[in-house]
């Protein structure tokens, strides 16, 4: 690499020997034996407060009957009631019916009970839930990003910063927050964080478009778009986070309105991506007018004539492959045999020229790229939908070429040269972003080589 980025070895042979650059040397650095130099990874669906908010919260994600959901959060109760500042709230997060014997959620009075005069939160492993004591005005509201107290922000940066170093742990430069309600103070708050990891993110439709404006181009038709307009792209360009694209989200807007969001989000300039878990979330966004540039995230289920249709939509698909195996009990037990085939599909859109990424949409599921490319190779729901390991590696590796950022992996072993349900536990010995060592030994690996420097 050059300058943190990359080149190609030829050129920079011919350059040397025809003297161009006499005082740069080309260094070469050994690999460890049977590793490998990949790409590096992207995580394209995540919800970075939400992933910080679950860290510090009390993790129920291991509970499996309604007495042990009950049993922590009494006791996380106590804890919060002889704290010596005596805020007395509980978050917690990570319940989901399907992991609990009782297939089912706790009652208001169950969790009144549990914290008596403690407000307690709970949140569902899918954050798309939330359960609240009779308490809740005294509660804690939100992730803790407009914390007036700065408590609470300072848990979550320390926590960011632990965050940060698991995943270049991981391989992971880059990530994808797919908060819908994001905004341009949303953005402003991801990057103080302070991740080393590279950002995009989506913004809500509130954020970029005014309800009945046609185009955010029109200061006189749409003044509220143009100024919504105005404060994201100017702290995008203040924070370097670029806009991926407005999230839609059906459960929130409604079926009917799906289109009107992606029509919204069209005319103020952005690329459209569409929640859609459910069959008729999917049938809704592409009915409602998706074109190339937008996304479609999840395609939790996919009925064979819909693979068509998005692949004549030329829309990209960002799925979640270990949703198919952490979760697989949760989907036996609501699907039937013939949409159990229609889960997460992989293999089929790729076959019909639909662009697919794979994600985490972390804290639903950990992030971990090779645990998804694992996934994707070798899942058991929906097999006929597995892909091969080099398929599955394109779908999480940063695209890479002469002249792109050096944003690169050391793999202790070669993902080709094991089974493919071992790829999930290869280990990553460096990872680079841009040419900096964001992982990995520094005795032993070249960072951020200076100007004219080559390595």
């Amino acid at each position: 690499m050059l300058d943190g980025r990359i080149v190609d070895m030829a050129s920079l042979g011919t350059a040397a020997a025809a003297g161009d650059d006499p005082s740069a040397a080309i260094t070469t650095v050994e690999l460890p034996p049977g590793s490998v130099v990949l790409p590096a990874f992207v995580d394209e669906h995540v919800h970075i407060f939400a992933a910080l908010a679950a860290r510090t919260s009390v993790d129920l994600s291991a509970a499996r009957s309604l007495a042990e959901v009950l049993d922590l959060l009494r006791v996380a109760a106590d804890a919060a009631r002889r704290h010596p500042t005596g805020s007395g709230a509980v978050r917690a997060w990570g319940i989901d019916e399907f992991d609990l014997a009782e297939r089912r959620l706790p009652s208001v009075a169950e969790l009144d009970a549990a914290g008596g005069d403690v407000p307690l939160v709970v949140h569902h492993r899918t954050g798309h839930a939330v359960i609240t004591t009779t308490r809740t005005a005294l509660a804690p509201a939100g992730d803790g990003r407009r914390d007036p107290t700065g408590a609470r922000w300072r848990v979550l940066a320390e926590e960011a910063e632990r965050l940060s170093r698991e995943l270049a742990g991981l391989g992971v430069v880059e990530l994808c927050d797919t908060s819908d309600g994001n905004g341009a103070e949303d953005l402003r708050a991801l990057a103080e964080l302070g991740l080393t990891q590279r950002l995009r993110a989506m913004v809500g439709i509130d954020a970029v478009s005014a309800p009945n404006a046609v185009s955010a181009a029109n200061a006189v038709s749409a003044p509220n778009a143009v100024s919504a307009v105005g404060g994201v792209w100017s702290a995008a360009a203040d924070t370097g986070i670029d806009i991926e694209a407005v999230k839609v989200m059906p459960p929130r807007c409604g079926l009917d309105r799906v289109a009107d969001v992606i029509r919204r989000a069209h005319a103020a300039g952005f690329a459209a991506a569409v929640h859609a878990v459910d069959i008729d979330e999917l049938q809704a966004a592409l009915d409602g007018g998706l074109r190339p540039g937008d996304r479609v995230e999840h395609a939790g289920l996919c009925l064979p004539e819909q693979v068509a249709r998005l692949a004549a939509s030329g829309a990209m698909v960002v799925t979640q492959p270990t949703f198919v195996t952490r979760r697989a009990h949760k989907y036996r037990a609501a699907l039937s045999t013939v949409e159990q085939a229609w889960l997460y599909r992989v293999r089929s859109l790729l076959d019909a020229g639909v662009a697919v990424r794979f994600s985490s949409d972390a804290p639903v599921v950990p992030p971990g790229p090779l645990e998804q490319v694992a996934a994707a190779a070798t899942r058991r729901l929906g097999p006929h939908e597995r892909v091969d390991v080099a398929t599955a590696l394109a779908s999480v590796c940063r695209p890479a070429a002469v002249g792109d950022p050096a944003d690169l992996v050391v793999l202790a072993a070669d993902p080709f040269d094991v089974e493919q349900a071992a790829v999930a536990g290869i280990g990553v010995v460096a990872t680079w972003r841009a040419g900096e060592l964001i992982h990995g030994d520094p005795r032993r690996w070249p960072s951020a080589p200076p100007p004219g420097a080559r390595r």
